[in-house]
């Protein structure tokens, strides 16, 4: 979505109330984020074993809640989760495809990251900002 500069700062102003978080305006040649010349991409993993979760000590990350809904997002910082509830399906701008996650997935967003969501189920996640999965043991 392109904003002119005034409606922007207007939009910029409604965002904390709105929960409305809009891209940089660096993007790639084709307005798709990426990384390093690669399209960021959203890693899912289903259902990992149990002590994966006890080892990233997920039991005391915070915890995050949404209604069925669908808004913009942008991930300033790498963002891992955890679903514990719910269903969502997550485009990354300028994606052909939707990731969908649901309870049991460990999910991770990449730092820069512009999506948009449609939460289809109420959604619970725990969720810890900044690791990426390099860093997870």
């Amino acid at each position: 979505m392109y904003l002119r500069p005034r409606e922007r700062e207007k939009a910029l102003k409604r965002e904390v109330h709105l929960g409305f978080f809009f891209p940089p305006k660096e993007k790639s040649r084709y307005g798709i984020p990426m990384s390093k010349g690669v399209a960021m991409k959203i890693q899912v993993q289903s259902h990992p074993p149990k002590e994966k979760l006890e080892a990233l000590q997920v039991d005391q990350w915070p915890i995050w809640t949404k209604e069925p809904s669908r808004f913009p997002w942008h991930y300033d910082s790498s963002e891992t989760c955890y679903i514990l509830e719910g269903e969502a399906l997550v485009t990354p701008l300028g994606a052909n495809e939707s990731v969908r996650i649901r309870e049991g997935d460990l999910v991770h967003f990449p730092a820069g990251l512009s999506c948009h969501w449609e939460v289809v189920r109420p959604i619970r996640k725990r969720y810890r900002l900044g690791a990426s999965p390099a860093q997870e043991p």
